[in-house]
């Protein structure tokens, strides 16, 4: 079975090792690197298959939106540009509402996968290294179907018509006297809303 590289960005030292024994178990050649400074140095001299991200190294970005930590920006830019045939997932705490979080990190920063530590999965971790290994061996790397890119719009459509109805609401409730700032936002739903309705029927009109 031919091994699959894999570097895990982990500053906790419970999460390198619960990772890392589960990825050599599967056959995996592992590396760790503490932070994102540490990855960089490793990426010098090695291309890996599969890096997993912790997205929040230090206790004070926990709680930040996606990709919040310049760090985390920087490094993620270089593997999307640098490294086109690693396959990128994210295992992070710091997920609030994951359909975004899916979302964001997908479009903006080409992460295949993610999975929040509270609901670490062996047997999720294990298909996706084997995917990779499948796709290896064909000279390639996996790509996100469009079954599951459909269902990250289909989530993401769902949660900026909430986000709407939610501005709405603050609207009738200024009545008259309405911040600029709500009109603004809803304006900006009702284009967000938009655009993913295009992404859904261009999506449909392939898969069909």
């Amino acid at each position: 079975m031919e091994k699959v590289s894999v570097l895990v960005v982990e500053d906790q030292q419970l999460w390198q090792e619960i990772i890392r024994e589960e990825l050599e178990s599967f056959n995996c050649q592992v590396d760790i690197a503490e932070n994102y400074r540490d990855a960089k140095k490793k990426l010098i001299n090695h291309t890996y298959d599969l890096i997993t991200l912790d997205m929040a190294l230090s206790p004070d970005e926990e709680n930040l939106t996606v990709a919040a930590s310049s760090g985390w920006r920087l490094l993620v830019n270089q593997l999307k540009h640098d490294f086109p045939g690693t396959t990128i997932v994210v295992i992070s705490a710091s997920f609030g509402d994951a359909p975004q979080r899916a979302f964001d990190l997908n479009r903006n920063y080409g992460v295949r996968y993610f999975m929040t530590k509270n609901d670490f999965d062996p047997i999720t971790l294990k298909t996706w290294v084997d995917e990779i290994r499948e796709f290896k061996g064909r000279g390639g790397r996996p790509e996100i179907s469009y079954n599951d890119l459909l269902k990250l719009y289909q989530e993401q459509l769902m949660i900026q018509k909430i986000n709407k109805v939610e501005a709405e609401k603050q609207k009738a409730k200024h009545g008259i006297d309405v911040p600029p700032i709500i009109l603004h936002s809803i304006d900006e739903y009702d284009k967000e809303i938009t655009r993913i309705q295009a992404e859904i029927v261009r999506l449909e009109k392939l898969m069909n």
